[in-house]
C-alpha cells in the first residue's frame, strides 16, 4: 500500500511530485521529495497500536476498563462457587441481582469468557509486540512494506 503511493506520485519537480501532495512523512531534499525513515517509522508505530487496540476493542466487546479490571475476581469467585456452591462469592452475588441467570449459568459464561480472552489475547500482545520490534529494528523503508 505504501509502495504503491510512492510510486503513484510520480516524477519530483522543485515543486514537488507531480501527481499528488507528499507524505506526512516526507521531506524536501534538494530537488525532491524523500520518505524521512524516522517520521515513517513513528507514523508505521501509531498504525501499528491503532490495530492492537482496534483488535483488543473487539476481543472485549463493550466492556469498560473498571469491569475488565473485575474480570479476575469474576472468574476466580465463578471457579470456587463451580467446584463448591458453599463458597462465599459477594462479587458474583451482587451481579446476580442484576441479572435473570441462574448462578450456575452466570459463572459458565464469566468463565468462558475468561478463557477466550486468556486464549486471544496474548496472541495479539504477541502479534503487537512483533510489529514494534520489526518497526524499531528497521533500518529502510522497504524493511516496513
Amino acid at each position: 500500500q505504501t509502495k504503491e503511493r510512492l510510486e503513484s506520485l510520480g516524477e519530483p519537480t522543485k515543486e514537488g511530485y507531480t501527481n499528488l501532495e507528499p507524505f506526512e512523512f516526507s521531506k524536501w531534499e534538494v530537488d525532491r521529495w524523500v520518505v524521512d525513515l524516522k517520521l515513517f517509522k513513528k507514523h508505521m508505530l501509531d498504525k501499528a497500536k491503532n490495530d492492537f487496540e482496534a483488535k483488543v476493542r473487539q476481543l472485549v466487546g463493550d466492556a469498560t476498563q473498571t469491569e475488565i479490571a473485575s474480570w479476575k475476581t469474576q472468574e476466580e469467585e465463578a471457579k470456587a462457587w463451580l467446584l463448591d456452591n458453599t463458597t462465599p462469592t459477594p462479587f458474583v452475588d451482587a451481579l446476580m441481582r442484576t441479572r435473570t441467570d441462574a448462578k450456575e449459568e452466570l459463572c459458565n459464561k464469566v468463565i468462558y469468557k475468561a478463557n477466550a480472552y486468556k486464549q486471544y489475547y496474548p496472541l495479539l500482545l504477541g502479534e503487537y509486540h512483533n510489529a514494534l520490534k520489526k518497526i524499531e529494528s528497521a533500518s529502510s523503508i522497504e524493511e516496513l512494506e
